[in-house]
């Protein structure tokens, strides 16, 4: 994202600036425009591929220089189109780093809570139903207080509301299968949530990279038949 709002526009707006110099001096000394900034909007319309341009500014001189200039600017426009695709594609490295990260603390969490679980249960007194639903709504643990109760009574065998150190290991191994097993489906419906809008984003950025490569071809195919036909008329290439 950084790279998005930053870097990219921290690129392109010098260099278009530094490109509009030779094209707008040229272009006002043939008397085809003075403003500077419609000469701006004209290569930034040119560089993103807009269908419709910010301004009626065009080079219309037949200067070589200002024509070259177009032609750099509309070749750039390919190399963003192509940088644009590259960003989307990174989403999905950077989903499966997130997901690992929140698989490897809820395991962490489930360590530690089967730690102080186990303590709670060789006390005298036991691990109490209320113990054990505090210790899991602490460490933010994948499951349910319902099915968090269901584990509890089934692994109180005695049916004595409290968990002794003898019934402590089913709970436990009961925990942990649960935890597990939850954030697994939770992954999976993240990653397909993030496989969706991925390909969405592709799609429509594949869809605004055809697009601004057919703009940036066509304008590319008049600049060279622009140019072709001043050298042909200057005597420079034969017909």
């Amino acid at each position: 994202m950084l790279i998005a709002f930053f870097v990219i526009p921290g690129i392109v707006f010098p260099f278009c600036l530094l490109c509009t110099l030779p094209l707008w001096a040229i272009e006002c000394h043939e008397g085809q425009g003075c403003s500077f900034y419609e000469w701006f909007k004209y290569l930034m319309s040119n560089m993103l591929g807009l269908a419709t341009p910010l301004t009626d500014y065009s080079p219309e001189s037949g200067h070589v220089v200002a024509e070259m200039v177009d032609l750099l600017i509309s070749t750039w426009s390919l190399s963003i189109a192509g940088c644009a695709i590259g960003v989307v594609s990174t989403l999905s490295f950077t989903g499966i780093i997130t997901g690992g990260l929140d698989r490897k603390l809820q395991q962490m969490y489930l360590k530690a809570t089967e730690r102080r679980i186990r303590n709670l249960a060789s006390d005298k007194s036991g691990l109490s139903m209320e113990e054990f639903r505090l210790e899991i709504e602490r460490r933010d643990l994948a499951i349910t207080p319902e099915r968090a109760a269901d584990l509890f009574r089934e692994a109180d065998a005695d049916g004595s509301g409290v968990i002794e150190q003898a019934e402590v290991e089913k709970l436990l191994a009961s925990l942990e299968s649960t935890v597990l097993s939850q954030t697994a489906l939770c992954d999976i419906h993240k990653t397909n949530a993030a496989t969706i809008a991925e390909l969405r984003a592709m799609a429509l950025s594949n869809q605004e990279a055809v697009a601004e490569l057919s703009q940036a071809l066509a304008t590319q195919a008049q600049l060279l038949q622009a140019l072709t036909n001043r050298l042909e008329g200057a005597g420079v290439l034969s017909k």
